[in-house]
């Protein structure tokens, strides 16, 4: 049995030397794919594969997306017999528990899709800003998500049916005879580095203010929630740590649902050898502050009217 983890990455250095370390632990391979990436995530995982791990890296070409490349990938697996399963996360997805749990769950059902609840690490100003590892530092979840998603591990007879969404993760709700991996969940980690910050932040103005425009459940309160960070990322720089914890606070006071710690687990030498530059991605973050500002605007103040 290969189980391999296609790993989604654009500018994710300070999260893809330990998620991929880590999620080792639960599946076979790691298969990183950079999309959009311009910072050394490239370079990193170039670096694990060297110490003879089993991940390699790729750039998706061109102006592919999440979407077309997991269905390109899936279509290219299908034809490796070797492959068995595939699991798709982001960089930024880790996941947790007994490290046996999820290959025992697909040996008893190797035909069944299994499903990983996913929840959401929420940073707070107690944190520790020091700490480079984002799985280490981010060490409380909510106690409720707002909407409960899966990560889906889909089995090679699944490969052709498989729905995927924008965001290229599987469409979980979508696949039938699922079934949840008892013991596992899938953590993700937001508001990590001054990048990130202003990619989820300009993501998530545009996939709210799109759902209120077209009349689905009422969210405008999470639009200017999500209004609020594009504030806060207006001013610069975002790298320096304690811009960082200003969000982070801002993050955990304006969210509305209450938190629980949640300590990491890591695994026995869990380390990076291969640290961020916290000076790379600043154009870029800086861009993606404009990017806000500049293009959302518009649908923030559609949204609010609705």
């Amino acid at each position: 049995m290969t189980m391999t983890a296609i790993l989604f990455a654009g500018d994710d250095e300070d999260v893809v030397e330990s998620s991929v370390r880590h999620n080792l632990h639960h599946v076979d391979a790691v298969f990183v794919v950079g999309i959009d990436s311009r910072d050394r995530t490239g370079e990193i995982v170039g670096k694990i594969a060297a110490e003879g791990l089993p991940v390699a890296w790729t750039a998706a070409p061109g102006e592919s997306t999440r979407r077309s490349f997991a269905a390109a990938a899936l279509r290219h697996l299908a034809g490796q017999e070797a492959v068995r399963h595939i699991v798709i996360l982001g960089a930024d997805t880790f996941i947790e528990g007994p490290p046996t749990a999820l290959r025992d769950a697909v040996l008893c059902a190797p035909d069944a899709v299994h499903l990983l609840p996913r929840r959401l690490r929420v940073p707070t100003e107690g944190d520790d800003w020091s700490e480079a590892d984002p799985y280490l530092r981010l060490t409380h979840t909510r106690m409720m998500e707002f909407d409960q998603r899966f990560v889906a591990v889909i089995p090679r007879v699944r490969f052709a049916e498989a729905p995927i969404h924008p965001g290229g993760l599987f469409g979980e709700a979508d696949l039938p005879d699922a079934a949840v991996v008892e013991d596992l969940e899938a953590l993700q980690l937001p508001i990590r580095n001054a990048c990130q910050l202003p990619g989820i932040v300009a993501a998530r103005v545009r996939e709210l203010a799109l759902d209120s425009a077209a009349g689905l459940p009422d969210r405008r309160e999470r639009v200017r929630f999500w209004m609020r960070m594009g504030e806060i990322v207006r001013d610069r720089p975002l790298l320096a740590p304690e811009r960082l914890r200003e969000a982070a606070a801002s993050y955990e006071a304006q969210d509305p649902v209450p938190l629980a710690e949640d300590r990491p687990h890591p695994f026995t030498g869990h380390a990076i050898r291969y640290p961020a530059d916290s000076a790379i991605g600043l154009d870029r973050a800086n861009a993606m502050i404009e990017d806000i500002h500049r293009t959302s605007a518009t649908r923030i103040r559609e949204a609010l009217r609705v």
